[in-house]
């Protein structure tokens, strides 16, 4: 949780400092936000699953739910010019429930 914390601080306080001082709009806020989105939404999935980190099928579906996560996020983000932060605020939580009913579905005989 502190983690998360932290990324969402340093993000807001990145984004207040290029506000203030009239910071480039091609800087890469939306490839940030991004970026902390998917390690808070793996981060917390892969803490939640500690008992399941020997099993390479773990892994395999984890490592599967990633590349459609990253593949659909770069082709969503190419798209637009700015994406903004309630959005990712709000998908953060979707995608982890997602992620948790996934996981729950393909490794529920692992338990």
């Amino acid at each position: 949780m502190a983690i998360a914390i932290l990324i969402v601080i340093s993000v807001w306080m990145f984004a207040m400092h290029q506000a203030k001082t009239g910071g480039s709009p091609y800087m890469p806020l939306k490839w940030l936000g991004f970026a902390g989105m998917t390690a808070i939404v793996f981060g917390y999935a892969i803490r939640a699953c500690r008992r399941l980190w020997g099993r390479p099928k773990f892994w395999v579906f984890l490592g599967l739910f990633f590349a459609v996560h990253s593949g659909l996020g770069v082709l969503l983000l190419m798209r637009v010019a700015t994406a903004p932060w309630v959005l990712y605020g709000l998908l953060i939580g979707v995608e982890y429930l997602i992620l948790a009913a996934y996981l729950g579905f393909f490794l529920d005989d692992e338990r």
